[in-house]
């Protein structure tokens, strides 16, 4: 059997939400922050491999260029001499690198000399892939691992908004007007809870509900945002409620609870979506997995994220 190429290459699924701005509503920034800072390991993770063997190229090209050069200027030189310069130059060649993948993070396009390290670095990973069937599991390892990263990622980040939203703006979204009438009535929160912040609950109310709440998968997660959010609540429940947000969720089950093989539950639940992976049930899954997979995947994923922080930010400035 042929080995997999991963068409390694860069790739920019994060950009979008690193370079997100911050809210307009001050309750929100610090949960718009921590989610850049976890999508940036995530970004960072994907490009650990890149980033280890770069330098290595760097290195080895550039203490080679800079002997031979010394060797041109002085040829008499010593090797402590020789190591010296070397050195210099090759402090110099990662000092650059490092500058330009800088720059980027700010929103700088890439320059040529990095697309052009970066071309030699993943043609260097496609060889070792290849030639290497254990490197290749790993790969395909690492590459799950950055799906089933991105929906924590997310996962934290809607409860966290959710939260903030309700301690921000208590008014209407604490009434969960969404929930029906009879899990509302007698309604109680524990005494240990209402202490705990004095209570002062008049800004700890998506706290004190949050207690109450699972946010800790997809189901609950829309369930809790249709709860609070039942007014307006369009571009909110948009973003919720996509098919970019419902794909990763249901990818990063089947690779969590079901080593990364396709069940019913799975194939049900993506059956209308033309983009999201489909097989007999009981096919693994990373034959699909790949730096293009990825991109294609997490993309719109981050885009869907970001939408929700922008449209829960609109509504409370609107409300």
């Amino acid at each position: 059997m042929d080995s997999k190429d991963f068409k390694f290459g860069p790739h920019y699924w994060a950009m979008h939400g690193l370079l997100s701005p911050p809210p307009k509503t001050p309750g929100l920034i610090n949960t718009h922050k921590n989610y850049i800072a976890n999508l940036s390991r995530i970004h960072n993770m994907q490009y650990m491999l890149p980033g280890i063997i770069a330098p290595i190229i760097i290195i080895e090209k550039t203490g080679t260029h800079a002997l031979l050069e010394l060797e041109s200027k002085e040829p008499a030189a010593d090797q402590q001499r020789r190591d010296q310069y070397a050195l210099e130059k090759i402090s110099e060649a990662v000092a650059a690198f490092d500058s330009d993948a800088v720059a980027m993070s700010q929103g700088s396009p890439p320059t040529r000399r990095w697309l052009e390290l970066q071309g030699r670095t993943f043609h260097m990973l496609k060889i070792v892939s290849t030639d290497f069937s254990s490197i290749e599991q790993s790969l395909e390892s690492w590459l799950a691992s950055i799906i089933v990263e991105c929906w924590g990622t997310f996962e934290v980040m809607a409860g966290d908004l959710w939260e903030a939203a309700l301690n921000t703006h208590p008014n209407i979204l604490c009434e969960m007007r969404g929930k029906k009438k009879e899990e509302m009535e007698g309604k109680t929160f524990p005494l240990k809870l209402m202490q705990k912040y004095d209570y002062d609950l008049k800004h700890k109310m998506g706290s004190i509900w949050r207690t109450d709440l699972s946010l800790a998968s997809l189901a609950s997660i829309q369930s809790a945002y249709k709860a609070a959010f039942c007014i307006d609540n369009k571009s909110i429940l948009g973003a919720i409620d996509s098919t970019e947000i419902l794909r990763i969720s249901a990818m990063r089950n089947i690779i969590v609870h079901n080593s990364s093989k396709f069940d019913q539950q799975y194939l049900n639940l993506v059956s209308k979506d033309l983009k999201t992976p489909k097989g007999a049930v009981g096919e693994s899954l990373p034959p699909f997995l790949d730096y293009e997979f990825i991109e294609e995947m997490l993309l719109p994923f981050v885009e869907r994220s970001v939408e929700l922080i922008n449209a829960v930010d609109d509504w409370i400035q609107k409300n």
